[in-house]
């Protein structure tokens, strides 16, 4: 029989046994009791977290209130892209949910899957969206069957909807996840960003979107949450909710919009369908247009078309960078290019009111005086490339300053080239181009709308640097007499956008007043459809435009649509609207080898002009039986207006909350076509057109 252990080490052993147990205790009792402020703030540092939440994004509105884009709750099956590639099993998971998804009723294939994970478009911090607008069955589907869906979550998101469809697409622009680079843009102290961005989070992109993202972007919330040791959401400790954003009151119309649009997209198509003047005539093509109208008084734009078109709804959601190719693709005319405001254009004859005005103002002709038109000019003093024609050398007599206008004379104002040229000593090297520059051509109109182009009004000093710039592309770097007999009737280096074609018409029309184009009327707050800030008329210069001068000119261009010999009259047979009379010019660009694109300026009525109309058809061949009679359709709809409806009947208008402060005007708008240079005394053939 053994001993057992010594009594001393016994009593050792459970001396510390309970020393350690009392010092455990005590512990416990001075962080849970003496200490427990310590404790909480340890737990509290831990367990608490931080979400903000985007707010309602500011509608926008047409000048009635009409809502041209509102906000829905749209359900999106996604998957965490980091969680899925920690997978062992993704290929089961892709077959699982693509199967799940089409026996639910939404066709998915396996491979659109793996596309929408691998696709960089979408924002790499936040899951791919997989399918978007799914119903609250497939929702709860998928979230009762988690564990069989790993990384795939269902997530609801207010996004943007379009009662109209794509109308205006190009004025309204569409939103977008924030890129990395516009969130590095951003402040990095988030104090002094009064609306800070979260990776993921909606902006805009284009259109008044983007011009109005401040505006239109809500002010986000904060919730700061507690959390368990599961990262289970137990409680809120604070909030601060998120404040909408404020609605934006355009300054368009929908109905003329509806009617602009689909006018244009009539008049291409037509264009296209015309029988050729000549076998050998290049194809009439009519790929893209633009149309603008505006009000002479304000400058509002009442209405802009820009075709070919898109929808903007293709990028709720986020876009897959296939379809964002096909929006850019320059061989499709690029379907994202606002051809009013981005696209340059020849103005062909429709610049000779300019060219009509610096000669009036400045002295050089007086409105009787007459030129015999042969149907050609021939230069004083030139060796070569002396001879320049009317179209297909039609000869048109005797051509006062009124006459010429009618019949669009280009012999009347290849003598006013040249005769601005030979007698530059006392008029001046560049008497036409400061008359186009005073009217705002070749220069942003400050319409606010994003990445609009400033035109070209060429001069002796820009050919010269141009070829010093590049001696290869543009060998000849003297100003000739032969550049401004071109530049008189618009054609050679010069180049304006459609929406500055009208601006420049509208301050003509109002007698002088040159004034910044407006898109937006007002913001309004977006709970009760108050005026925040509403937005005034923008003038930016007084034209020396003396009333007889202004009178004379447009007295030739009344003649253009209502004189039997008036190059529109045809286009305007059977206008009948009494006391609206339409005064225009009709303009045909060269963009050899390709057809001629067709310009028609207009306003009206004559005797106090409210609205500007311009279009642009691209390779439409002649004015008169293209942009003109599109012109003319637009103006019998704003006598007599057509209402526009909703694609969808259970899309609800807003009533028009501030028509009793911001009355009723409205405007038309036209595209645009690039110019081609000419050179020395030469009508050269021009350029062909570059979208960019």
């Amino acid at each position: 029989m053994s001993a057992g252990p010594p009594p001393l080490r016994v009593g050792v052993v459970s001396i510390v046994v309970v020393s350690m147990f009392v010092s455990l205790f005590a512990r416990l009792y001075f962080l849970q009791v003496l200490d427990d402020k310590t404790l909480e703030d340890v737990r509290g540092a831990a367990l608490f977290d931080t979400i903000a939440t985007e707010g309602t994004r500011g509608r926008i509105l047409d000048r009635n209130g009409r809502v041209l884009v509102d906000n829905r709750e749209s359900i999106s099956v996604t998957i965490d892209r980091n969680v899925f590639n920690a997978l062992d099993d993704q290929e089961e998971v892709v077959t699982r949910l693509a199967s799940t998804l089409t026996e639910q009723g939404f066709p998915t294939k396996e491979a659109d899957i793996r596309a929408r994970l691998a696709d960089p478009q979408f924002n790499p911090f936040k899951p791919a969206p997989i399918v978007d607008d799914v119903t609250v069955a497939v929702e709860a589907y998928l979230l009762e069957r988690h564990f069989d869906f790993p990384s795939v979550n269902v997530v609801r998101n207010r996004v943007r909807t379009y009662p109209y469809g794509n109308l205006a697409a190009h004025v309204l622009g569409y939103t977008g996840a924030i890129s990395a680079a516009e969130l590095d843009a951003r402040p990095k102290d988030r104090s002094l960003d009064p609306k800070p961005y979260e990776p993921g989070d909606q902006i805009g992109k284009s259109g008044v979107e983007k011009v109005f993202e401040s505006d239109l972007r809500a002010t986000p919330g904060v919730r700061v949450i507690e959390v368990d040791a599961t990262n289970i959401e137990v409680d809120t400790r604070s909030e601060v909710r998120p404040v909408s954003g404020y609605d934006l009151q355009l300054t368009i119309d929908v109905d003329l919009q509806a009617t602009v649009e689909r006018e244009l997209q009539a008049a291409l198509l037509a264009a296209r369908q015309q029988p050729k003047r000549n076998p050998a005539d290049p194809d009439y093509r009519a790929p893209a247009g633009a149309v603008v109208v505006l009000d002479t008084m304000t400058s509002e734009v009442l209405a802009m078309a820009s075709f070919p078109t898109y929808d903007p709804g293709d990028f709720i959601g986020g876009i897959s960078s296939s379809r964002f190719a096909e929006l850019t693709d320059a061989a499709a005319f690029n379907p994202l290019f606002n051809r009013a405001t981005q696209a340059i254009y020849s103005p062909g004859s429709t610049f000779k009111t300019f060219t009509a005005v610096a000669a009036l103002r400045s002295g050089l002709v007086s409105p009787g005086e007459t030129v015999t038109d042969l149907g050609v000019w021939n230069l004083a003093n030139c060796t070569e490339g002396c001879s320049f024609q009317n179209a297909g050398r039609t000869a048109f007599g005797t051509v006062d300053m009124r006459r010429s206008m009618v019949v669009s004379s280009d012999v009347y104002y290849y003598r006013i080239g040249e005769k601005f040229w030979v007698e530059q000593g006392t008029y001046g090297r560049t008497t036409i181009q400061n008359v186009a520059r005073d009217f705002g051509l070749g220069s942003l109109t400050g319409v606010q709308l994003p990445d609009e182009a400033a035109g070209i009004i060429s001069d002796p000093a820009f050919k010269a640097q141009r070829h010093i710039d590049n001696p290869t592309a543009f060998p000849f770097g003297e100003w000739l007499t032969g550049d401004n007999v071109n530049l008189a009737i618009g054609q050679g280096d010069i180049a304006v956008t459609p929406l500055q074609l009208a601006n420049a018409y509208a301050a003509f029309a109002n007698g002088g007043t040159l004034q910044a184009p407006s898109i937006a009327r007002a913001l309004l707050d977006h709970d009760d459809g108050a005026v925040v800030t509403s937005f005034a008329p923008r003038v930016t210069r007084q034209v020396a435009l003396d009333p007889a001068t202004r009178s004379v000119i447009a007295e030739g261009l009344a003649g253009v649509v209502n004189s039997n010999e008036g190059t529109a009259a045809g286009a305007f047979s059977g206008f009948d609207h009494p006391g609206f009379t339409v005064a225009g010019k009709t303009g045909t660009a060269e963009v050899p080898p390709r057809a001629d694109s067709a310009l028609f300026a207009s306003f009206a009525p004559v005797a106090a002009p409210r609205y500007v109309v311009v279009a642009v058809l691209e390779e439409a061949g002649f004015a008169s039986g293209t942009a003109a009679p599109l012109v003319r359709r637009i103006y019998d709809r704003i006598v007599e207006p057509v209402p526009a409806q909703p694609v969808s009947s259970s899309i609800q208008r807003t009533p028009a909350v501030t028509a009793s402060t911001l009355p009723l005007l409205p405007a038309a708008v036209a595209p645009t076509i690039p110019p081609a240079p000419r050179t020395g005394g030469r009508r050269t053939t021009r350029a062909r057109p570059t979208w960019r």
